[in-house]
């Protein structure tokens, strides 16, 4: 499917030039052809031809000089970074930063064209690999507000369940399947941005150009998508409504973005503060924490004004950004002293965290991302298997970002096995998911969330210190289109330690809405993939799978996590956003939905023992016989190899090399040798 992107788009490039107003003597057509332009030798993406036609594009036209504005359209798609427009040296703005398909509008002032020759020219600004796509370039003599204006379209999104008006996001693609500007700003109750309107108050009124357009309205994960087709005809006005109802129930949760930002107290992205409060109603978010950059924000005073406070209840926030990794805190207030962003210590920078009032939530953000040349858990810093920082990261957060929609990683999993790896260490760290939205629709809030367990059912309600309480506990589970629920003998679920029994029962159950598919469905047990299924769903809505396994003891405490996947949606009313920072040009797109860990107690003791725990236990009985250790160890999991030899290697890196430890490798059960050359293949290439 990825080699065939290109041509698809294409052809959907194509598609655009018989549009009427091409037809029309006020347009003038300066480039029918689709150009793939990278300014870089580097691709981004390999569903791109290696060589690009063009590293920038460049038009030279003849026209006539303008008098009063006129409006250059184009078609842009795949831009994530900065792309200038000039006309004759003029700065028109930059492309629209959002990898969707966009039919967009450029005002060009007057006398900015002139008699004789021009030059329209689009570069990339940075150098930072970026392939898109641009056609279908013209100039229409006419201003972009008459043209966005030939007709109105008012719009009103029901919740079928209710019967009441709802906010929502509206995607409006025209007959070329691509986002269509419109003819609106943003307003009390709406956001707009390029194809995309959301409604705090489920009513939207905007304009669009003379033509036929599908209107999608949705309101994240948990709703259907309804969608209407309208006819745009000049100087008329036309009503249409939606209904959309709940497909996914997730009763006993609350559904919280961890990670939410605006350029209003952030200074970058788009969306405004007023604006955010309209994209988390219309992405049904029930426990927004604000997340601005190095300063306490409140939303409930704008919430509030704008009416929009009982959709939700907002907790006040911090995305503590330093040098050394970005960790989102909360609860707090607005007026507590800010933490310590400028230290360059990782016990200072805590320290400061935990002496804010009310905090109890400590978040590691994006932790495999580069961040002014630091990446927490980069192979300098953190050890993938065993969980071990070195010496001076003593790891005092106990939450983690496993997924950040705004931020993926190329392989989704890595964050959740460097998860795994730190709870087999012994760390109390609960997974969770956010959007890391700084913009209105470029990536979507709520895209990636984190479901937090709660007796609560009133979103306007919610006890922030209850919540915060929950995830610190680890009873979450976190969702980017599914929802997973995991439970053992019928009762212990995400965050508990379930007792001893003979029998070990586990049931997983999977929630989703019908524009979703889930395909596979895994249970990892101390971060080991120990049953798979595969499924075909057909599109259900609701309850999509159901099952469960009965596992053999361990004879020694473990922990439980379900992981649900899906084929991504690329559709325009929900895309799923590539990685920001890509290890390779390689990427397939995935809904997943995973559960906190679930602790099995088979000792007895009540506690959430890890596999460190044991591998420790045991490295000091046997002291230093060795063949006695290597016999233990086949009594246990690869999971408690992996950590014994942590310890081993952190006491004499020669030990890692040595002919006794090879032997007794090659002698000992399958588990205990894959365990121990994990850690020595990590310990090899990343030898200081």
């Amino acid at each position: 499917m990825p080699a065939l992107r290109i041509n698809i788009l294409l052809c959907i490039f194509m598609a655009g030039f018989l549009m009427p107003e091409l037809l029309s003597a006020q347009v003038q057509i300066l480039e029918r052809d689709v150009h793939h332009i990278r300014s870089t030798a580097e691709r981004e993406w390999s569903f791109y031809p290696e060589v690009a036609n063009r590293d920038r594009l460049i038009l030279d036209f003849n026209s006539e000089a303008n008098a009063s504005p006129v409006t250059l359209k184009l078609r842009q798609n795949d831009v994530k970074q900065r792309w200038a427009i000039t006309l004759n040296d003029v700065p028109l703005g930059n492309l629209h930063a959002n990898e969707s398909l966009i039919t967009a509008y450029f005002t060009i002032p007057e006398n900015t064209l002139r008699n004789g020759i021009n030059r329209l020219m689009i570069q990339q600004v940075n150098t930072t690999p970026d392939d898109i796509q641009l056609g279908d370039v013209s100039i229409i003599n006419r201003p972009a507000d008459e043209i966005l204006y030939e007709g109105r379209l008012s719009l009103q999104v029901f919740d079928q369940d209710t019967g009441d008006l709802t906010p929502a996001r509206i995607t409006i693609v025209n007959q070329q399947k691509s986002l269509q500007t419109v003819g609106a700003s943003s307003n009390s109750y709406m956001a707009v941005r390029p194809g995309v309107v959301y409604t705090g108050s489920g009513l939207a009124e905007f304009g669009l150009p003379e033509g036929i357009y599908t209107i999608y309205a949705n309101r994240g994960m948990e709703f259907s998508v309804d969608s209407t087709i309208v006819t745009i005809e000049k100087d008329f006005d036309i009503r249409a409504d939606l209904a959309i109802i709940r497909q996914v129930h997730p009763a006993g949760f609350i559904s919280s973005d961890t990670h939410t930002h605006t350029f209003t107290h952030s200074g970058h992205g788009d969306a405004s503060v007023e604006e955010r409060m309209i994209t988390i109603a219309g992405e049904g978010i029930d426990f927004p924490i604000a997340t601005d950059h190095n300063i306490h924000i409140d939303y409930e005073p704008v919430a509030t004004e704008l009416g929009l406070r009982h959709y939700f209840t907002p907790a006040v926030g911090n995305e503590v950004t330093t040098g050394i990794g970005h960790f989102n805190i909360f609860p707090t207030t607005a007026e507590a002293p800010v933490p310590n962003y400028q230290a360059d210590n990782w016990d200072e920078i805590f320290d400061s965290i935990y002496a804010t009032p009310g905090i109890r939530v400590v978040i590691l953000n994006h932790g495999r991302d580069l961040h002014r040349g630091f990446r927490p858990l980069g192979p300098e810093n953190f050890n993938p298997f065993t969980g071990q920082f070195r010496d001076r990261f003593n790891p005092r957060f106990n939450a983690m970002e496993v997924i950040n929609s705004g931020a993926h990683q190329t392989d989704l999993m890595q964050l959740f096995r460097d998860w795994f790896a730190m709870l087999n260490r012994g760390y109390q760290i609960t997974p969770v998911a956010g959007s890391d939205a700084h913009d209105v629709t470029r990536y979507i809030l709520g895209q990636s969330r984190t479901y937090i367990r709660t007796n609560e059912t009133n979103p306007a309600n919610i006890d922030i210190d209850n919540a915060a309480a929950a995830v610190v506990n680890g009873e979450v589970t976190i969702g980017m289109g599914l929802f997973t629920e995991i439970s053992v003998n019928g009762y212990y679920g995400p965050g508990t330690v379930a007792p001893a029994s003979d029998s070990i029962r586990v049931e997983v159950t999977i929630q989703g809405p019908d524009w979703t598919t889930l395909e596979t469905v895994e249970l990892y047990r101390n971060g080991i993939k120990i049953r798979e299924e595969r499924i075909s769903d057909d599109g259900v809505a609701g309850v999509k799978w159901t099952g469960g396994w009965t596992l053999d003891p361990l004879g020694h405490n473990s922990w439980l996590v379900a992981i649900a996947t899906g084929p991504g949606v690329e559709e325009l009313y929900w895309p799923i956003g590539r990685p920001w920072q890509p290890d390779t040009p390689e990427w397939t797109p995935l809904v997943i939905g995973a559960t906190g860990a679930v602790w099995l107690d088979e000792e007895g003791s009540g506690a959430k023992r890890s596999a460190y725990d044991y591998a420790n236990e045991l490295v000091t009985e046997t002291g230093s016989d060795r063949s006695g250790l290597f016999r233990k160890l086949s009594e246990f999991d690869e999971a408690v190899a992996i950590q014994a030899a942590g310890i081993l290697f952190s006491q004499s890196d020669e030990e890692a090399g040595s002919d006794e430890i090879r032997r007794l490798m090659d002698e000992s059960a399958p588990h205990v040798r894959s365990g121990f050359e994990k850690v020595i293949g990590y310990l090899t290439e990343n030898a200081d």
